[in-house]
């Protein structure tokens, strides 16, 4: 399991088997597929690699370590939801991102968020 930190060296999510939940509401916020991060729609939105992660712009969003185990937290109850939302994703294209060296002001919750998708009227 991975344990997610901000800047601030705050705990904020979990990662566990393709798993993501926040830390504090633990509510999964989205999946992990290779080392592509999707949130709750299916949409891609951003990268674990090298024990960080990225948004799509190459911001550093939070920091990983390895853990045993997250206090209270039973992902065995979001094991339908996870694979319902695995299952939604139709374009798994590993996207090229370079890292900035910046941390992102986004949060980890703000890049998982579900954005409504726009459609044109015709």
């Amino acid at each position: 399991m991975y344990v997610l930190l901000n800047q601030g060296r705050e705990t904020v999510a979990y990662i566990e088997t393709n798993m993501i939940v926040e830390a504090g509401q633990t509510g999964l916020i989205g999946v992990m597929l290779g080392n592509c991060l999707f949130d709750k729609s299916g949409r891609l939105a951003g990268k674990f690699f090298g024990g960080k992660v990225y948004n799509l712009k190459g911001e550093q969003i939070a920091d990983a370590i390895i853990a045993d185990s997250a206090a209270d937290i039973s992902f065995q109850r979001h094991l339908e939801e996870a694979s319902d939302i695995a299952y939604s994703i139709a374009d798994h294209a590993d996207v090229w991102i370079e890292p900035t060296g910046k941390w992102s002001r986004e949060k980890l919750t703000e890049l998982l968020a579900v954005r409504e998708k726009a459609f044109a009227r015709v």
